[in-house]
């Protein structure tokens, strides 16, 4: 019996359906058993694997790797499960290579593999972090004109780059060649565009005395042929040389003063002293008022105070420009105990003011060449100065004229415990003398004004003008070319020779 057409389940190919055949034949008799067996090929083809997605992938450091799998067709068996090793074979903190190998089985036992390889990057590192500059050398540099200067420069670490490339600006922002004071700036930049500055004070100065008042003698005593004048270097100062504003204004500026009052007062009226207020530049020593609360009226101004002092017999002499406002402009002397005051510049530049809506004119035309003398041993103080018509007020000879128009000279000599003298531009304009002009109520136990005083620079709404409604406004003070008190230079001289005080007995 020859058997044709034969569809079976694939399960009898090898086992059944061989039995079965060999009993067809057997059952059929004869011996004729041509093109009766069945030909069975053996499945040997493993399945084909194709993999979902690239079989290169490139992978972020320590981002999660979720494989895309692969697939498996067999020719038998149609599709067959894929299993792969990725959970255990992609480390996605370590950055490298890693071989991902797919595997698929059929029924039959063929097994085919692919693999995909997964490159895990190099880890992006953000560097938010600037370099760190080091100055080679001091932060502050005294430089005298007359020698060389080399800058010593500075060097830079970065945390990823290492040393780093330290730039200035030395060519254009410091002139060696002139007197001031200069801020030399470092930079240095890493590759990842993080910068950091860092500085260097140079102070030019110059050793070379050169005073803007030589040439100018001295006008007290100048008929009396035993009296000569030595200046005192650490009361005296031309202010040519540079500081910006603040309390750090520098070797040449705090060898001499030092911004504030003698003690920890922070100042008259409504006004608030401050060093920031104050600078040296172009020449001149500047006090400039600002508004400080508007609500409150309140306004920020500068002190400064000599780190030395000084008694009688002695000239003191200074050239200034008063300010266009209504605030006090002052040049003064102060003992330690506060209770003897000599005044040598006082005044009021403003012809208005805008707080009290009144006419100032008579102030700005007048300076205030005055004293006091304080007792201390009551509260609050008694404060004794000679009255107006004495002629503590000195109206320029030309009216009107202004103080704040130009600069004046104005000087006092201090000549001995009861005697006072006021110059203005080199001539005598009053005289005070004698106890009943100095100190009629004996404040001082009848010493007159005989202790040693620090000289101080200074400008206020006074207490009184403040009583009186007269203070800066904010639109006043918004206008900073009228708020800046200029002092060109200051002179003191200790008389040498003369007819010697001789305190009354």
């Amino acid at each position: 019996m020859k058997l044709t057409n034969l569809s079976l389940p694939y399960a009898f190919k090898k086992t059944a359906l061989l039995i079965s055949t060999a009993s067809l034949v057997a059952c059929g008799g004869g011996g004729d058993n041509t093109n009766n067996d069945v030909d069975v090929t053996p499945d040997t083809q493993a399945p084909v694997i194709t993999l979902t997605g690239d079989k290169v992938v490139t992978h972020n450091f320590g981002e999660a790797y979720n494989d895309l799998g692969a697939t498996s067709i067999d020719n038998v068996d149609g599709a067959v499960t894929v299993t792969h090793n990725a959970n255990t074979t992609v480390k996605i903190n370590e950055a490298g290579s890693y071989t991902i190998t797919y595997t698929a089985t059929d029924a039959a036992n063929n097994t085919s593999s692919l693999t995909r390889t997964v490159n895990i990057s190099e880890p992006v590192i953000v560097d938010t972090t600037p370099p760190v500059i080091t100055l080679k050398g001091d932060a502050v540099v005294e430089h005298d004109l007359a020698d060389n200067y080399t800058d010593l420069g500075a060097s830079a670490i970065d945390d990823i780059d290492g040393t780093v490339t330290v730039t200035n600006n030395m060519a254009t922002v410091v002139d060696l060649n002139k007197v001031g004071h200069y801020t030399l700036t470092y930079t240095a930049t890493d590759a990842a565009g993080n910068s950091s500055t860092l500085t260097r004070d140079i102070n030019v100065f110059s050793t070379a005395v050169v005073n803007d008042w030589d040439g100018m003698p001295v006008p007290a005593e100048k008929f009396d042929g035993t009296v000569s004048w030595q200046l005192v270097e650490d009361l005296s100062d031309s202010f040519n040389y540079e500081t910006p504003y603040g309390s750090n204004k520098g070797v040449e500026f705090n060898a001499k003063w030092e911004d504030g009052y003698i003690n920890a007062w922070p100042g008259f009226g409504n006004t608030i002293w401050t060093p920031n207020n104050s600078r040296v530049t172009a020449g001149n020593l500047e006090l400039k008022a600002t508004s400080l609360d508007a609500s409150k009226n309140t306004n920020n101004f500068s002190a400064i105070h000599a780190r030395t002092s000084i008694i009688y017999p002695a000239y003191i002499e200074t050239r200034v420009k008063i300010m266009n406002s209504v605030m006090a402009n002052a040049v003064w002397m102060l003992s330690d105990n506060s209770a003897e005051e000599i005044d040598i510049v006082e005044a009021y530049g403003s012809s208005y003011s805008e707080s009290k809506g009144a006419s100032r004119e008579w102030f700005a035309q007048r300076m205030h060449l005055s004293h006091h003398t304080f007792d201390k041993s009551v509260k609050p103080n008694k404060d004794y100065q000679p009255s107006t018509e004495s002629g503590t007020y000195y109206q320029l000879p030309q009216v009107p004229s202004y103080w704040r128009d130009d600069f004046y000279t104005v000087g006092v000599y201090w000549r001995d415990p009861f005697h006072l003298e006021y110059y203005i531009n080199g001539e005598l304009v009053r005289t005070v003398s004698g106890a009943a002009i100095i100190d009629p109520h004996e404040y001082l136990k009848g010493n007159g004004l005989s202790s040693p005083e620090t000289i101080l620079f200074s400008g206020a709404a006074q207490g009184w003008q403040v009583a009186g409604g007269v203070w800066p406004t904010v639109n006043e003070l918004s206008v900073e070319a009228d708020n800046v008190f200029k002092i060109d230079w200051i002179r003191t001289y200790k008389r040498i020779g003369g007819t010697p005080y001789v305190a009354p007995k």
